[in-house]
């Protein structure tokens, strides 16, 4: 049928081939060309013109499958207009990627009035900058695709199954060789600066993240020695070369002149300039011709600031495209095995601040992909409303690129969250962001009561926090910082400062701010001196933090037993009181006449023993019988 045929806003238009003219795996002399892959949907086939379309509501860049699909098809069934531009792995143009939905799915997606369209790429396409004759990339074609976006939604999952479908068609040395998932990562990352170059004015901007995935958003922190590596080793880092080839190019004490040798492995710096590696060039200029871009270092980069980070556990659960999303393991039996993405449906949203190094970087913390896909395309489509002092909460700078840190646990529980459900997990967040302590809450205890909350406190600041802060295991910290000594800011807070040296000179770069109330006392990761650049709660945990928080418990015992404050009943369930009998009517007896018998005989009266009478003979009882008369 004619392109305009399916064009509504109800429209489903679903990618079945990736199809190209060159290996950019797009036309070279069209930018909406990049919207022409071959399209299908259960009404027949239909090619759209991109230029032509309004506007989208949501652009999500991602990897074949996984959450960016699910994003995806969640945002067209609450109504929105989504673009969903697929990053394959390099050479995977011309394998199949299929989408299926069920005939339920569509027609909500009519209903909602909600929309989808599919574009696609291969890495090693958006990573070349043309050919040098004047002719637009594929990145640049992305810009034209995405212009006016209202929100980017970006996320790596999908990087291995994309990798091992392609391995599949693979030898044993190459797939040794293969280097798919930083190429699909680094292009995911091209195509979300260049979509957000072309997007609206304050668009919304969400990366969907693993557990300790770039938790230093900021490469320009990390190039600085900042954020984890500032922490540990303490004071102002200089720039460290990231190659031995970098290292001895630079202006060296030397003679001019001077030979440099280096020694290394057999693949061990084969891009011997780390900026020719942020270029593209080098190795990678080799396997993939042209003019490579600038690859930023993270989404937080690419993104260029004000990101709503949604972390997760490990993953499980599959997109509806994907044949592991039936819910019966191994097909139905008699007795079947039900996945857990349909038994696992309740979640939990808290700040990643208050997480990190603790529950969620551990064992143990998993994820629904259906629930983070769900969880990233409200935040994305504005159905939650983000409070606008959101950075100060977080006590975040500006210069912060991420807005927003949250983490996303999936737990037992067979019913998908309501809109209701959804509002409450939010607006739950927020509270806890907006409190002082800024989300970073490391401990609780609850007691029954405190008697005296200003002497608990003097106890804690003057006999409890010294004693833990000689240990050898925190004073036997020699670099970096660590926690130095406790003090008692107000009748019910003391703090536990963290100090390092910069310039050989003590700066405070955190705290613990421990806060005895009448009922319990609550621990939080608190900021450092502002002045000298400590002025955000760290995201990653504080040396040593781990051993005040197990310490903490103790300490709660510990107050019991001094009688400084009183134990927490347990509400013991009463036991149901049984119920009183209830008496039945006695239904009335006729009685038999009574019969007159003779009085029995008393059984006081004497036998016969009594009475004198003798056995007539006499008993054998023991004794031999009587020899009979001998016969003389």
């Amino acid at each position: 049928p004619p392109a305009g045929t399916l064009r509504s806003a109800a429209t489903l238009l679903l990618l079945a081939i990736y199809s190209s003219t060159t290996s950019h795996g797009f036309t070279s002399h069209l930018p909406q060309s990049i919207a022409r892959p071959t399209l299908s949907n259960h009404r027949g086939l239909a090619t759209l013109d991109a230029a032509a379309s309004a506007a989208p509501d949501l652009v999500v860049i991602s990897p074949p499958g996984g959450i960016g699909e699910i994003a995806s098809v969640e945002s067209a069934l609450l109504g929105g207009s989504v673009r969903w531009f697929v990053v394959s792995a390099p050479g995977a143009g011309g394998g199949a990627a299929e989408v299926a939905l069920t005939a339920e799915t569509l027609s909500a997606m009519e209903r909602a009035g909600g929309s989808i369209e599919l574009a696609g790429a291969s890495a090693d396409a958006l990573l070349v900058n043309g050919s040098g004759d004047g002719v637009d990339g594929t990145s640049s074609a992305v810009a034209t695709w995405c212009r006016g976006a209202d929100s980017i939604l970006c996320t790596y999952d999908g990087v291995m199954e994309e990798k091992r479908r392609v391995d599949r068609a693979k030898t044993a040395e190459e797939r040794g060789m293969g280097n798919e998932e930083n190429l699909i990562k680094s292009a995911v990352r091209v195509a979300a600066r260049e979509a957000v170059k072309a997007a609206s004015r304050g668009a919304v901007k969400v990366a969907v993240l693993g557990a300790g995935e770039e938790l230093m958003m900021d490469s320009k922190e990390k190039k600085k020695g900042g954020g984890l590596l500032q922490g540990l080793l303490g004071g102002k880092q200089v720039e460290v070369p990231e190659t031995l080839g970098e290292a001895l190019m630079g202006n060296v004490a030397a003679s001019r002149g001077a030979v440099k040798v280096a020694v290394l492995g057999a693949g061990e710096e084969l891009m011997m300039d780390s900026r020719e590696r942020k270029k593209g060039g080098g190795l990678l200029q080799g396997l993939l011709g042209g003019n490579q871009l600038e690859v930023p270092e993270t989404l937080g980069e690419a993104l260029m600031g004000n990101v709503v980070v949604v972390r997760h556990g490990e993953l499980f659960g599959a997109s509806a495209s994907s044949p592991e999303s039936s819910p019966f393991i191994g097909g139905p039996r008699i007795e079947p095995t039900i996945r857990d993405m349909y038994t696992m449906r309740s979640i939990r949203i808290d700040p990643t601040i208050s997480l990190s190094g603790n529950v969620l970087s551990g064992e143990g913390s998993k994820t629904n992909r259906l629930s983070m896909g769900e969880a990233a395309s409200r935040l994305a489509l504005r159905k939650i409303s983000l409070p606008s002092n959101l950075s100060n909460a977080q006590g975040q700078d500006d210069q912060d690129p991420a807005l927003l840190d949250i983490s996303v646990t999936s737990f037992s529980g067979t019913d998908a969250p309501t809109e209701d459900e959804w509002q409450t997990q939010f607006t739950r967040l927020f509270e806890r962001l907006s409190s002082p302590s800024g989300g970073a809450t490391l401990f609780t205890a609850e007691f029954g009561s405190v008697p005296n909350v200003r002497r608990l406190a003097e106890w804690i600041a003057s006999k409890w926090a010294p004693a833990i802060l000689r240990s050898y295991d925190i004073a036997g910290t020699r670099v970096g910082a660590r926690p130095v000594y406790a003090v008692q800011t107000e009748d019910n807070v003391v703090e536990i400062v963290w100090q390092e040296l910069v310039n050989f000179q003590p700066v405070t770069s955190g705290r613990m701010v421990i806060t005895v109330e009448e009922t319990g006392l609550a621990a939080a990761r608190g900021k450092g001196d502002e002045t000298k650049g400590f002025g955000k709660v760290s995201r990653v945990p504080l040396p040593g933090e781990d051993i005040l928080v197990r310490r903490l418990g103790d300490a709660a015992s510990q107050a019991v037993e001094k009688g400084l404050a009183t134990k927490a009943k347990i509400a013991s369930k009463e036991k149901p009181k049984p119920k009183p009998v209830e008496s039945k009517p006695v239904a009335a007896v006729v009685s038999a006449p009574a019969v007159e018998s003779s009085p029995a005989a008393s059984s006081s009266e004497a036998g016969p023993r009594s009475a004198g009478a003798r056995r007539s003979s006499e008993r054998s009882r023991g004794r031999r019988k009587a020899e009979p008369p001998s016969e003389e």
